[in-house]
C-alpha cells in the first residue's frame, strides 16, 4: 500500500471517527483513504473553523480529534484556531501537507516553534508512521499537535505498522512529596490562622478527576468549593459550591471569597481573571498544587513551602489521609447560615432590567433562555462583551458541557465558536449544543453556517445582536472617544441564515421567547439561528477590570 493509505490505516486504528477539514491537493488522498476506512469527513468552508470543529469535538467528548487542512496558506488561515486548541490543551491533531513547492511552501515547524505549538514532521518515509503515532500520543495527553506530512513521501510504497507500534504510553502521574503534604496539613490544623478556607479547582483538577477527593477535603476542613472557568460545574449539587471564581463571579460568591483566609488551588494558574486582578481573596494564604513546578508564583506570590508539585487528585487524597490520621476536622465556612445564603441567592436580583422596546437586557435574555433549554446541553460561548452574560447565567451539568473559544484557555480571538459548536454537536448527540455569540463574531464564521446546514447538525445559535462590536464600543466610551467606528450594524441575520439553509427567528422582546420555547419543544434536526436584539448599553464586568482602571479619558490628567 501507499504511505498515505498506511497513515489512514493508523488513524482508523486509533479510533478516530471524524475528520474536519478543508481540502487541498496535499491532503486529498489521505482524506479519501480515511473515508474508505469508515471515518466520516466534514468539509468546512474555512480552515479556521475546521480546526475549531476538531477542538470543539475534543473538548466536548474528551477524545482526540483530527483536522486536516492544506499546507502553507491553509495552515496560516487556521492558525488562530490551532493556537486556541494548543493553549487550552485540547486533544487535537492538525494534519497539514508540507513541501508542496511554489508559493505555498512554508516551514510549519518554524511557525509552530515561534508560537509554542507542538509540531511533528517526519524526516524520512521510514519515520512517518512512528511520527504519526507520536502525534497521537501527544494529543491523547492533551497537547494539541500539528502533524506536518511531506507530500513527497505519501506516494511511497510501504507496509502498515504493527499494532503495538502505536500503543499508548503510560503517562507519569505526579505524586506529591510527603513533606509538602505535612506542611499544608500543619497550616490547616492552625485554625486560628485558617478558619475560612476555600478549595479552588482548575483544569488540572478536571484532567486528574479530582472532584470527589476535593469535595472530601473541603468537607473535612470546612471549605467552600469554587472553580475556574476551565472546571465549571465540577462541584455541581454541593450545597457549599459557590460557582466560578474570578471575572464571572456572582455577588454572593465574591462576598464569601473576600473573607477567605486560605485558598487551596488545585490545577489552577491563579491568573488575573481567576483572581479578578488579585482583589477577590486579597488576605488569603495560598496553597498552590500543580504538576508543573514552574507554575507556582506565575501570576501570584506563593509561599514555597505551600507550593505542592503533584497531581490534583493524589494531592487531595494525601491531604485527606494526613488530616484524618491527625484527627483534624473543622467547621469553617460550612455553617447553616452560609448554606442558607447560597441557597437563597438569585441572579435575577443582581441587576435592574434595562429591557426596552426592540432590545432585551442581555442578562434577562440569558436567564430566560437558561430556563427554556433542556438540562442535557453543551454551551459553547464566543468572546466579546456579550459573552459575560451567557457564561454567568447558562448552567451546565459537568465541565465537558461548557467551552469558551476566546478567553478561557484560548488565544483571545473571536469568531471560533460556531466551528466549535458544530464539532461538539457531532461528538455529543446526547445533548443540545447551544452556540452563544455576538453578531460580529457570528459574521466572521458565517460561511460555516452552511456547513452546519449541509450536514444537518442539530444546534441552536443564539446571537447577541447589539448592532456593533460591543466590547470596542465600551472601550472607546471609557477613553472618551467616539464609538462610531465600532458601530457596524449587521445585515438581516435571519434572512442570511435562511439563505444558507438554516432555520431562523428574531427575538426583540420578552414575549418572543414563547416562540423559542415552542420550537425547542420540537425535534431539532439542523441549525436554528436566533437573532436576539439586545441592549448595547449593558457593560460586562470584565470590561471594567481590563480597561476601566487603566485608561485616562482624553483631556484628563
Amino acid at each position: 500500500m501507499y504511505l498515505y493509505e498506511a497513515v489512514a490505516e493508523a488513524i482508523a486504528r486509533h479510533g478516530i471517527t471524524a475528520i474536519f477539514g478543508y481540502l487541498g491537493d496535499d491532503i486529498a488522498k489521505l482524506v479519501v483513504a480515511c473515508r474508505e476506512r469508515g471515518i466520516d469527513y466534514y468539509g468546512a468552508r474555512h480552515e479556521n473553523q475546521a480546526v475549531a470543529m476538531a477542538d470543539g469535538f475534543s473538548r466536548a467528548t474528551g477524545r482526540t480529534a483530527i483536522a486536516a487542512v492544506t499546507g502553507g496558506p491553509g495552515f496560516t488561515n487556521a492558525l488562530t484556531a490551532v493556537n486556541t486548541a494548543s493553549r487550552f490543551g485540547s486533544g487535537v491533531v492538525v494534519i497539514v501537507g508540507t513541501g508542496i513547492g511554489g508559493p505555498k511552501d512554508l516551514s510549519h515547524p518554524d511557525v509552530c516553534a515561534a508560537m509554542n505549538i507542538h509540531c511533528v514532521q517526519p524526516g524520512t518515509p521510514a519515520d512517518t508512521l512512528t511520527d504519526v503515532a507520536r502525534a497521537f500520543r501527544a494529543a491523547d495527553a492533551g497537547v494539541a499537535t500539528v502533524l506536518s506530512l511531506p507530500t513527497v513521501f505519501m506516494d511511497e510504497v510501504t507496509h502498515p505498522v504493527e499494532r503495538d507500534a502505536e500503543a499508548a504510553v503510560e503517562l507519569d502521574v505526579m505524586v506529591p512529596d510527603d513533606a509538602a503534604i505535612r506542611n499544608v496539613a500543619d497550616l490547616l490544623e492552625a485554625t486560628w490562622m485558617v478558619s475560612r478556607p476555600v478549595v479552588l479547582a482548575g483544569r488540572g483538577a478536571v484532567v486528574s478527576e479530582a472532584g470527589p477527593a476535593l469535595i472530601a477535603l473541603a468537607e473535612r476542613i470546612g471549605a467552600l468549593l469554587a472553580t475556574t472557568l476551565r472546571a465549571p460545574a465540577l462541584f455541581a449539587g454541593d450545597p457549599y459550591a459557590i460557582g466560578t471564581s474570578g471575572t464571572y463571579v456572582s455577588p454572593v460568591a465574591a462576598d464569601l471569597l473576600r473573607g477567605a483566609d486560605c485558598v487551596l488551588a488545585f490545577g489552577a494558574s491563579l491568573n488575573r481573571f481567576t483572581t479578578f486582578d488579585r482583589t477577590l481573596f486579597p488576605k488569603a494564604r495560598l496553597v498552590h498544587v500543580d504538576v508543573a513546578d514552574g507554575a507556582h508564583g506565575l501570576h501570584v506570590d506563593v509561599d514555597p513551602e505551600l507550593a505542592v508539585v503533584g497531581d490534583a487528585r493524589l494531592t487531595a487524597e494525601a491531604l485527606v489521609a494526613e488530616l484524618e490520621a491527625r484527627g483534624h476536622t473543622h467547621r469553617g465556612y460550612r455553617t447553616p447560615a452560609v448554606r442558607r445564603q447560597l441557597a437563597e441567592f438569585s441572579p435575577a436580583t443582581t441587576f435592574s432590567d434595562s429591557t426596552r422596546h426592540g432590545a432585551i437586557d442581555p442578562r434577562t435574555l440569558a436567564l430566560a433562555v437558561d430556563a427554556l433549554l433542556p438540562p442535557e446541553r453543551v454551551v459553547v460561548v464566543d468572546g466579546g462583551n456579550n459573552s459575560a452574560f451567557w457564561v454567568t447565567h447558562l448552567q451546565v451539568r459537568q465541565p465537558q458541557d461548557f467551552m469558551q473559544t476566546s478567553y478561557v484557555g484560548g488565544a483571545g480571538g473571536i469568531g471560533l465558536s460556531l466551528g466549535a459548536a458544530i464539532g461538539a454537536a457531532i461528538g455529543r448527540p446526547d445533548a443540545l449544543v447551544v452556540n452563544c455569540v455576538g453578531d460580529a463574531a457570528h459574521l466572521m464564521a458565517l460561511a460555516d453556517l452552511d456547513t452546519a446546514a449541509r450536514y444537518h447538525v442539530p444546534l441552536v445559535v443564539l446571537i447577541s445582536n447589539d448592532q456593533a462590536l460591543g466590547a470596542e464600543v465600551h472601550y472607546l466610551s471609557l477613553v472618551g472617544l467616539s464609538t462610531e467606528v465600532a458601530e457596524i450594524a449587521p445585515p438581516d441575520l435571519v434572512a442570511v441564515a435562511q439563505a444558507l439553509g438554516a432555520e431562523a427567528m428574531t427575538i426583540d422582546s420578552v414575549a418572543d421567547l414563547d416562540n423559542l420555547a415552542r420550537r425547542l419543544a420540537e425535534p431539532i434536526t439542523g441549525p436554528i439561528v436566533v437573532d436576539c436584539h439586545v441592549d448595547r448599553s449593558v457593560r460586562a464586568d470584565w470590561v471594567d477590570m481590563l480597561w476601566g482602571n487603566r485608561v485616562v479619558p482624553l483631556g484628563r490628567t
